[in-house]
């Protein structure tokens, strides 16, 4: 069963992700701290990480960068998910190594089809 990781400082999103991800047959297992995120990822060798961009302490972009200097972990995909559509954001989400970049809003079956890409 693959494995995502999501890092997001919302208990709800991060609930609904684990049932709904779970139902397509993945474990997801989640993170609401960013200053342990890529330790924890570290720790489960996920195979993708959905990653919000506003959290307190760290930020995703202070997790993507952890996440892409570490041997062990820069090869991951990281997938940007926030509230933050502005094309700037995505821009600098691109420029610092993200795989990808989702809107949260869209529909659940975007979420699912964008990450199944990444798992193969």
């Amino acid at each position: 069963m693959p494995k995502i990781l999501v890092v997001d400082d919302s208990p709800d999103t991060c609930d609904s992700l684990r049932r709904l991800l779970g139902r397509a047959g993945w474990e997801v297992l989640c993170v609401g701290d960013g200053a342990v995120a890529a330790q924890r990822l570290r720790e489960i060798q996920a195979e993708v990480v959905l990653l919000d961009v506003m959290m307190p302490e760290v930020d995703g972009f202070g997790v993507l960068a952890q996440i892409r200097s570490d041997p062990q972990t820069s090869r991951t995909t990281v997938v940007m998910y926030s509230a933050l559509a502005d094309e700037a954001t995505k821009a600098r989400a691109r420029e610092a190594g993200a795989d990808g970049y989702l809107v949260k809003g869209v529909s659940f079956d975007v979420v699912r089809e964008r990450l199944a890409e990444y798992m193969h």
